[in-house]
Parts: structure tokens; sequence; C-alpha cells
């Protein structure tokens, strides 16, 4: 269960706490501007994990899970 705080950075529409640590949740829809669609109790939460930084992510679906590598992430955008 997401529990909901007034103030917080936009996009950020929880914290739930996993195994003692309270992790905040975002929705992707709401940082990247679009409007946001009705949260259903079929949605998951998905725990992105960099070192000790943990952040859960907000999904309505989940088609594979991959761990990756720094040496993979590439910061730059490829346009055609």
């Amino acid at each position: 269960e997401l529990t909901t705080i007034s103030e917080v950075p936009h996009g950020i529409i929880g914290f739930v706490n996993l195994r003692g640590k309270i992790l905040p949740v975002i929705d992707l829809n709401l940082k990247l501007g679009y409007l946001s669609p009705d949260y259903r109790l079929t949605d998951s939460i998905v725990v992105l994990k960099c070192e000790d930084f943990q952040l859960g992510m907000i999904v309505n679906q989940i088609h594979e899970i991959r761990e990756l590598s720094f040496e993979k992430i590439s910061t730059g955008l490829n346009y055609p």
C-alpha cells in the first residue's frame, strides 16, 4: 500500500515500505508531462536499484526484467 505525503516533488505518487526501507514511488507519466492513468490493483511497482539508492516505479504491465551493468547504459540520445 502506498503512503501519500502532500509536499513531494512532481511525479512522486507516494512511498512504500519495502523490507524496512522507505522507497519513493514515481509515475513516469507525470514526470514526462502526460496524464496518469487510473491506478488499479493489478498495477505493480518495479524497484530500481543503483548502489545504495532504491526507487519504485509504478507500471501497469511488465514484459521482461533485466539486470543492466553501468557499461551498457547510454546517456546520449540517438535520433534517426
